[in-house]
């Protein structure tokens, strides 16, 4: 529901032309990379928007380490933004949905499997970095004893 939630408001809002959508289907190492520089240039929404594209990819593909890696790094996209966009609305601004992303996110390590031992110790990496976002997250709205 949320990948397609995400999706049809990308596509909406003409976030990215068909050109680059295909792109991202046929490289999502690339819209990956892509999604870190705009959560650097402080362009939050979108980075969360392009993660997101590329963990489908991923998916499609049958990488689901790659495609949790980018899950997580969507909910670290929106926890970053919350305190930049809390004027704005969006996902980002919205508190209860960034909750639900990460843990939904965290929830997809459980059954990540694979041979690339460096891959899933990147997952785990990711996971810890989301759990600790979610923390934040928790603590700053209120919500201490889940954040602890």
């Amino acid at each position: 529901e949320d990948d397609q939630e995400q999706d049809s408001a990308l596509s909406k809002s003409s976030f990215l032309p068909r050109a680059v959508l295909d792109g991202i289907q046929r490289n999502p190492y690339a819209a990956w990379e892509w999604g870190m520089v705009e959560r650097v240039a402080g362009n939050y929404d979108r980075a969360a928007g392009i993660h997101q594209l590329a963990s489908n990819a991923f998916e499609e593909i049958g990488d689901k380490p790659r495609a949790v890696i980018c899950r997580l790094d969507r909910g670290l996209d929106l926890a970053a933004g919350l305190n930049e966009d809390s004027g704005r609305k969006g996902v980002s601004g919205d508190v209860t949905k960034v909750k639900e992303i990460l843990e939904t996110a965290i929830q997809a390590t459980v059954n990540t499997e694979g041979r690339d031992i460096e891959l899933l110790q990147r997952v785990v990496a990711k996971e810890g970095e989301a759990r600790v976002a979610l923390s934040g997250v928790l603590w700053e709205s209120k919500d201490k004893a889940d954040a602890e």
